[in-house]
């Protein structure tokens, strides 16, 4: 609004509810453009911003005379600046679907102008006191973050500037990290953004921390159709079964999130009946979102070559060959041994127990020299037999 005429120092300027600034859509109708063609962000790339607004940016040379529509949709940006708060945020978070989700035949957001985009929307959040990141956390977009949809649209780059923009990382987004790349089936990425953003780390227990002491358990998942294997490497496996009474670690794979434990049997973990208190127990479980699957696993642990030449286990020889530690687990027997237990967070794990003693034990061969074990996971994912045949749920 333009005032003719001078103020006088000492009078006060009452504003009226007609006289508020403009929200988006009054701007976007001011400019002439109707609901079915609403502007998009790639609109404003060639144009001139209003002063404090940093335009996205483009390898694209501006000129020419704007058209309505451009003109129109730059006049809606920069008029974040100047509208209330709970406005700016509406309309920022329009900005940043646009940057995920196209709208039909829209051409595709260059990574710098995407980050153009990102650093305006951060400026209009700072001038009205509050932060981007705390929009890019909420699941505004269908009930999920501008992140996850990143990822599943397989933009990895533009995963990573949310990322990037997002902090403090809270639950929510880690998350939403996991379902995303879930059902994307991506090991690979999960574990690129969970090594470059520790905010995606499961939280680890004091005792597990302190024991680790900045150790971290390693998988490498391999995948074919049907099956997969997961190698792991577990620092201090013996130290921290002993302490907290379980080891556990993730993979993905075909469209599903698997947790691979090893388990104490005691009380303090919703003790299995099925098995003897204190034994040692491997168990399959899925978390979400997966969906039901059998499987059919075997565990394979190989003597390691620092420890195969002594056994310090009392009676143990050096001259004894060792095999390779082999155990099958699998969702098609039911039974006392074999039954499925209600897993201490999520839907059902299936266990069977650890040979007794073979990696409980000091000087076990199956231990490196630094207490670390390395197995592997083989599973096969098949059609159960029957209807009866149990089912990881």
């Amino acid at each position: 609004m333009v005032l003719d005429k001078d103020l006088d120092k000492d009078m006060k300027l009452n504003v009226s509810e007609d006289d508020a600034p403009p929200s988006y859509q009054s701007a976007v109708a001011a400019a002439g453009l109707s609901s079915s063609a609403t502007p998009t962000i790639s609109d404003a790339k060639a144009f001139p911003p209003s002063p404090g607004l940093k335009p996205p940016k483009s390898g694209r040379a501006a000129g020419g005379s704007a058209s309505p529509r451009k003109s129109g949709f730059f006049r809606a940006v920069s008029s974040i600046f100047d509208t209330p708060s709970k406005q700016v945020r509406a309309t920022t978070q329009a900005l940043v679907r646009d940057v995920v989700q196209r709208a039909p035949g829209a051409p595709a957001l260059s990574l710098e102008e995407a980050e153009g985009v990102l650093e305006s929307c951060a400026a209009a959040c700072a001038a009205k006191n509050f932060d981007l990141g705390s929009i890019l956390r909420e699941p505004f977009i269908e009930q999920h973050t501008a992140i996850y949809w990143a990822i599943l649209a397989g933009n990895e780059p533009l995963a990573r500037i949310l990322l990037e923009r997002s902090g403090p990382l809270s639950f929510v987004t880690a998350d939403e990290v996991r379902c995303a790349c879930t059902l994307a089936s991506d090991d690979a990425l999960w574990r690129r953004l969970r090594s470059s953003y520790r905010g995606l780390e499961p939280e680890l227990s004091p005792e597990q921390a302190l024991i680790l002491s900045g150790a971290r358990d390693e998988v490498t998942l391999s995948s074919s159709s049907g099956s997969f294997v997961a190698s792991m490497r577990l620092p201090h496996f013996q130290k921290r079964m002993r302490a907290t009474g379980r080891v556990s670690v993730d993979c993905i794979a075909h469209g599903r999130l698997f947790r691979i434990s090893f388990i104490v049997n005691k009380s303090t973990f919703a003790m299995d009946h099925n098995f003897s208190e204190g034994a040692w127990l491997l168990g399959i479980s899925l978390q979400p979102p997966s969906t039901p699957t059998p499987v059919y696993a075997r565990l394979l642990v190989g003597p390691q070559t620092s420890a195969a030449t002594r056994d310090k286990r009392p009676g143990g020889t050096a001259s004894v060959k060792q095999k390779p530690l082999n155990l099958s687990i699998s969702t098609s027997t039911r039974g006392s041994e074999q039954e499925l237990a209600v897993a201490p967070r999520w839907g059902h794990e299936v266990r069977a127990e650890l040979p007794n003693g073979v990696l409980q034990d000091d000087g076990s061969i199956y231990i490196d020299e630094e207490g670390t074990l390395r197995a592997g996971l083989e599973t096969q994912l098949q059609k159960p037999a029957s209807e009866n045949d149990c089912i990881i749920c």
